[in-house]
């Protein structure tokens, strides 16, 4: 198509390319059959490439708090959306995967903690309504699954590494939409 891939700009990134960083789901989908992988992005190549992956891979993730409006009306994300219309309408990934309960209304913190089952990966993304909930759910994510790799994307992710220097519970900090494998 002539589309250029855009790097997260993160630290070992270029060392990873091919190793489990990869920046074409439809290229490179095949080598993370039955894994976790994660989607860097929210956009509608990201939604694209994760219903593609949905086909292949193990386990997904994908947690978006967002403003909720009422105790009964809350906003349930694009992306959210179609991953989750796309696995209840696909046959082969209702026999063999369970979607798990989309995060994305502001419960008390324990509540939404005690959802979250044995991550390889987790994403969270990140908007200024949401950010600080998501830093101290990613910590107590961290704390029980050690080996989690938390990733923070999302428009109130800073282009630098200073994310990971103040919360040590973010492994990866992304600021472009590529998928990272693990």
């Amino acid at each position: 198509t002539g589309a250029s891939p855009r790097p997260l700009g993160v630290e070992g990134e270029q060392s990873l390319i091919g190793l489990g960083v990869s920046y074409c789901a439809h290229c490179d989908g095949r080598f993370y059959k039955d894994k976790t992988v994660a989607v860097i992005g929210g956009g509608n190549s990201a939604v694209s490439d994760a219903l593609y992956l949905s086909r292949l891979c193990k386990k997904v993730y994908l947690v978006q708090i967002n403003v909720t409006y009422s105790k009964t009306i809350a906003y349930l994300p694009y992306a959210a959306g179609c991953l989750a219309a796309y696995a209840w309408n696909d046959s082969k990934i209702k026999q063999s995967y369970e979607l798990a309960e989309i995060l994305c209304v502001r419960h008390k913190l324990e509540e939404s903690f005690e959802k979250i089952k044995d991550p390889a990966v987790i994403g969270f993304s990140c908007y200024v309504w949401n950010m600080e909930y998501n830093l101290r759910l990613a910590k107590l994510v961290k704390e029980r699954y050690p080996n989690c790799t938390v990733i923070f994307g999302g428009h109130n992710v800073p282009d630098d590494v200073s994310l990971l220097e103040k919360h040590p519970s973010c492994t990866l900090p992304a600021r472009r939409q590529a998928p990272v494998h693990r």
